[in-house]
């Protein structure tokens, strides 16, 4: 209806959880060569990562979870999550931008609308700063940083 033309690629990742081990974790972990995040939740510890680009499925790919467990015992060596069910592995996608920058700025042909989009694996690190822009976007400020490289129509 909008006659929008924004190309955004599904960046699939995956997460499951583990009871917490003896040794409580108190704080998140983000290990950043490896693309996993850890994080303590009501008693267990969830593990989450990866990005897996490929056409909208609903099929795990075992590879990028057997990834992430591997990958965790290189920075705790004490923690060795076990491979979960199939059952137990959610996946969903991250709106993801084809240059890798989000897409933040007012829709072309229609002066009411304000896209934030395209984060890819970055959504809710930035979420707060893009909450910012659309803020002033919104109340027609000038925005706290130059976003035209962000801009919909690039």
């Amino acid at each position: 209806m909008l006659n929008l033309n924004l190309s955004l690629m599904p960046g699939k990742g995956y997460s499951f959880m583990e009871d917490e081990p003896e040794q409580r974790m108190t704080i998140p972990a983000l290990l950043c060569e490896a693309r996993v995040a850890i994080t303590p939740m009501n008693g267990q510890l969830r593990f989450g990562g990866t990005m897996e680009i490929a056409k909208i499925n609903n099929k795990i790919n075992m590879n990028r979870v057997q990834g992430i467990l591997e990958s965790v015992p290189k920075y705790f060596p004490g923690l060795a999550p076990k491979l979960p069910r199939i059952d137990h592995i959610w996946y969903g996608f991250r709106p993801s931008s084809p240059d890798g920058l989000p897409y933040i700025g007012y829709g072309s042909g229609t002066a009411n609308l304000v896209i934030a989009t395209g984060h890819g694996m970055m959504g809710l690190s930035l979420g707060p700063a893009t909450g910012l822009l659309v803020s002033q976007l919104i109340d027609q400020e000038k925005t706290e940083i130059e976003i035209s490289a962000f801009h919909p129509n690039r």
